[in-house]
């Protein structure tokens, strides 16, 4: 699943941009033109956001119910109310000898809406700036609600997030840089064979439950290939893969826990690895177990002039465990992350996080040492159409360290 925010890095001029813009808007709630569902509900976009795409108890709700508000009818819209459109500018430098330069990557055109009480539709279209990537949609599915509004069961179908869960067991993340634990850091890596990566899109049908405050889903699924790709289409016996997935919100300001358990089977191409080794060609049956803990709390109600002050501590630890070749030998891998985050609003976001990922637990792999990174971001959003992201990262094992920074424009 592709980001609405890219990797990048700063530039005095940024800067420059970034804190003038700090100064000009100040702390205050002024009014300021409200997109999409906020526009035709008449909410303020905090409403179902602290930073986007971080998303609040309510916000959680909304999207579960099928972008509907509790005991309100599907409201009709024109095209336009039901569109989103994102474009991202970046730049990067990374010490020692990575990448430095600026990237456009592109942009995204959604569409999501009620089409009527019971079904609803969503669809977005990514489009590269890049020669070496492709356009195409990413999601695109359309899902049927039956029960009410707090008591309900759902069917997803089409093109589908394979995490789509509260806060960090939906992988919602607002930094620059994901999460080491989601990415393609399994013991797979080190033979040229290559990952699955639990951030992804997938083509499938996905039964959902939520009662309250509590949510469970089953998706069953088309799975990845060699590469870690959902969304392009996969030839031999498929349909193998299935997630299973439940939210608990606790309170309402955000505090949660969420567990999921993944099981794949992929089979991989003979290759090389990284020394011209030859690779048979296997079969490889997976599994991911993830546990995900959020404890929120607002300090500030905020007022008609101030915006409100919450902060949140989430911990997360993913589990894998993969076959690695054709004999039938098998590698655990394990991922954990603490992060810390704080809010004045949905306008402002501090986020502090310590990553830990060891890809395998096979005696003499390069990966069977543990890497850490810790990551430092700072994002602002002084209009509903702007928002200003600043990130620190220093990672060990490839020991380098980058300053990231990225303007986002939507509506």
């Amino acid at each position: 699943m592709k980001r609405l925010f890219k990797r990048g890095i700063v530039t005095p001029l940024f800067v420059v941009t970034a804190l003038g813009a700090i100064l000009l808007s100040g702390v205050s709630r002024q009014a300021n033109a409200l997109p999409q569902f906020a526009i035709r509900y008449g909410l303020p976009c905090s409403t179902c956001h602290t930073m986007a795409p971080r998303l609040t108890p309510f916000g959680y709700k909304f999207y579960r119910n099928g972008y509907r508000l509790p005991g309100v009818k599907a409201k009709a819209a024109d095209l336009f109310d039901t569109m989103s459109f994102f474009t991202y500018f970046s730049f990067q430098d990374t010490n020692p000898g990575g990448n430095t330069g600026f990237n456009l990557d592109g942009a995204e055109v959604q569409l999501a809406t009620p089409v009527t009480n019971n079904l609803t539709t969503k669809v977005m279209y990514e489009f590269s700036s890049q020669s070496e990537a492709s356009s195409g949609f990413a999601e695109a599915w359309g899902q049927y609600n039956v029960g009410s509004p707090n008591n309900f069961f759902t069917i997803r179908a089409g093109q589908i997030p394979v995490m789509s869960g509260f806060k960090l067991g939906g992988d919602r993340d607002f930094s620059i840089n994901d999460a080491m634990m989601f990415g393609s850091n399994g013991p797979l890596f080190d033979n040229g064979q290559g990952n699955f990566s639990m951030a992804g899109l997938e083509r499938g049908v996905e039964f959902g439950y939520t009662n309250h405050n509590v949510t469970g889903k089953l998706s069953w699924l088309n799975g990845v290939d060699s590469t870690g790709a959902g969304d392009v289409t996969l030839v031999g016996h498929r349909a193998s893969d299935y997630e299973v997935q439940g939210d608990w919100l606790i309170g309402n300001e955000g505090s949660s826990l969420s567990a999921l358990y993944y099981h794949g089977v992929t089979p991989f191409p003979a290759t090389t690895d990284p020394n011209n080794y030859p690779v048979d060609s296997f079969t490889d049956v997976f599994d991911r177990i993830g546990l995900f803990a959020s404890l929120s709390h607002t300090f500030y109600q905020g007022d008609e002039t101030h915006l409100p002050f919450s902060a949140e501590l989430n911990y997360g630890a993913l589990w894998g465990k993969d076959k690695t070749d054709a004999a039938g030998d098998t590698a655990n891998s394990f991922g954990n992350l603490l992060e810390a985050d704080a809010y004045l609003g949905d306008r402002y976001a501090f986020m502090a996080r310590y990553d830990t990922v060891k890809g395998s637990d096979q005696i003499g792999s390069p990966l069977n040492a543990t890497t850490e990174a810790y990551t430092f971001t700072l994002a602002m959003k002084p209009t509903h159409y702007v928002r200003y992201q600043l990130e620190y990262r220093n990672q060990m094992r490839p020991g380098n360290n980058s300053l990231m920074g990225a303007i986002t424009l939507f509506y």
